[in-house]
């Protein structure tokens, strides 16, 4: 098995939403599920996105052998917040 480099995009409820307590969150699920603390593994932005909408983008590695990054995904969709939560890219990484 190997290493992926996962870039995913959580859309908040509304642009009521604290993003940046949302963004936090996001980060400290996607720690929990990869079990990596390096705080080099995971970055994160806000992005415009529509409407004065802003989105999560989040790109982390995480070790193959964890599988699918469905559960991950049901998980970010269900923080106070969050209304989804998709994964937009995922690349093996090498080297």
């Amino acid at each position: 098995m190997g290493t992926a480099i996962i870039t995913m995009k959580v859309t908040p409820e509304s642009t009521e939403v604290d993003i940046n307590e949302l963004q936090t969150k996001v980060i400290e699920e996607i720690r929990k599920f990869t079990g990596n603390d390096n705080p080099e593994a995971i970055k994160s932005e806000i992005k415009p996105f529509a409407f004065g909408l802003n989105i999560i983008e989040t790109i982390f590695i995480l070790d193959e052998e964890k599988g699918s990054t469905d559960n991950l995904e049901e998980t970010l969709k269900d923080l106070e917040g969050a209304q989804g939560a998709e994964v937009t890219d995922m690349r093996r990484a090498l080297g």
